[in-house]
């Protein structure tokens, strides 16, 4: 009968199994937003989706499998596309978001793209005073300074900037040598460390 056709057409329809559908929403083959984004590579071709029919699977699941088959860039590679300019926040985010990481880690993530200033660099900008000591602790501690090594760290750029030109002032008579100790404490220095 016309009902047993209907059934057993629908019986042979392939119902991808859980691994698979779970790579589907690891690549976000289920989210219509990426969907829409890189429509051009959800779309299974005829070539593929004509065999995949003769097995059973139809229709939206050979788009699914074809969609996820696609190799995504790392998140090196996505970096380094950001820092040349490739691609946008949000097209990183979008990638990211493809690769399983929920929204919360995704903002985080791109910002690890972002290049962290050298200490060569902090020392000229703290010396040209065009950043302030907030400034100066928030680069350290995000080279990897923590506790005790970032508070030695901030004291010692402040004394290695200033040092030379206090000698130099020093040495003109301009200041005595107690102005020299007094400078260097004020920056942090240990008072018995400045009368060495």
């Amino acid at each position: 009968t016309e009902d047993r056709i209907e059934a057993f057409q629908e019986l042979v329809k392939v119902i991808p199994p859980l691994s698979d559908m779970v790579r589907f929403a690891d690549y976000s083959a289920f989210d219509p937003e990426v969907i829409e984004k890189w429509r051009e590579f959800y779309d299974a071709p005829d070539w593929i989706r004509e065999p995949m029919a003769l097995v059973g699977i139809i229709e939206d699941w050979a788009d699914k499998y074809w969609f996820s088959h696609w190799v995504q860039p790392g998140r090196f590679e996505l970096g380094e596309m950001h820092r040349r300019d490739l691609i946008t926040d949000d097209e990183v985010k979008l990638a990211y978001r493809t690769m399983g990481y929920s929204e919360y880690w995704q903002e985080k993530l791109l910002n690890l793209v972002k290049a962290v200033p050298t200490r060569v660099d902090v020392r000229r900008w703290w010396d040209m005073q065009t950043i302030d000591e907030d400034r100066l602790r928030q680069i350290y501690h995000a080279q990897g300074y923590y506790d005790q090594d970032l508070e030695d760290y901030v004291l010692w750029t402040k004394v290695y900037v200033a040092f030379p030109d206090l000698i130099a002032r020093w040495r003109n008579g301009w200041i005595t040598e107690e102005d020299v100790k007094s400078e260097l404490t004020t920056l942090g220095m240990p008072e018995e460390r400045a009368t060495e």
